[in-house]
């Protein structure tokens, strides 16, 4: 692999992942982050198992490829690193070349087919939602969700999804900790259908949201 990115774009990236990067030790790829680069564009995956995050990014692929690099060790290079574009290039034995300017880094990955399997995303389910109606709904239910409880599904938030008329869907949001409970629920409109077995209830980690 071997490829070119404006700082910023990258720094952007490992930014948005720095949450799901998993720090502790019990399993030491998920420290890591698979990068991905193939056509025009850079591909980064991050999970800790429960949680999984991918974005893409333009970017000059001079030879496609992936690799894995510790994802905390990363952001604090580029975050250092001056405005510009930032190279990066897979050595020998998953070592993994940066250089920006006049710093140049080698930074020690691992074997990508260590990493965690990214699991398909089926895109002719997918429900547009607007952004300030899921806002509302997640900042007025996640005070009340439990935090590390044993009763595991108390510590998330139950979507509720259903269709309502053409184009028109109602999601209702619930959060308890088992002592206080929040409900709340809005009507939007979308073009994309439900998906099958409408309507859809699904407990989503506070982590997460």
């Amino acid at each position: 692999m071997k490829l070119k990115i404006q700082r910023g774009e990258l720094l952007t990236a490992l930014q948005r992942v720095q949450g799901v990067v998993e720090r502790r030790n019990t399993m030491p790829i998920l420290g890591h982050v698979l990068i991905e680069a193939q056509g025009d564009s850079l591909t980064l995956f991050a999970t800790d198992l429960e949680i999984g995050i991918k974005g893409t990014y333009p970017a000059k692929v001079i030879k496609p490829g992936a690799v894995t690099i510790a994802g905390r060790k990363f952001y604090e290079i580029i975050r250092e690193l001056p405005e510009g574009e930032v190279h990066l290039e897979e050595l020998e034995n998953h070592w993994v070349f940066i250089e920006s300017g006049t710093s140049q880094f080698k930074v020690m990955g691992v074997p990508v087919q260590e990493y965690p399997v990214q699991p398909p995303i089926p895109q002719q389910s997918l429900l547009r939602i607007p952004r300030g109606i899921l806002m509302e709904l997640i900042q007025k239910t996640l005070f009340a969700v439990g935090e590390n409880d044993a009763r595991y599904i108390l510590n998330g938030i139950l979507f509720e999804l259903r269709t309502v008329g053409n184009h028109k869907h109602t999601l209702r949001l619930v959060g308890t900790d088992g002592h206080r409970l929040a409900l709340v629920e809005r009507e939007f409109e979308s073009q994309a259908p439900a998906g099958p077995g409408d309507p859809v209830s699904v407990i989503i980690p506070k982590k997460t949201l």
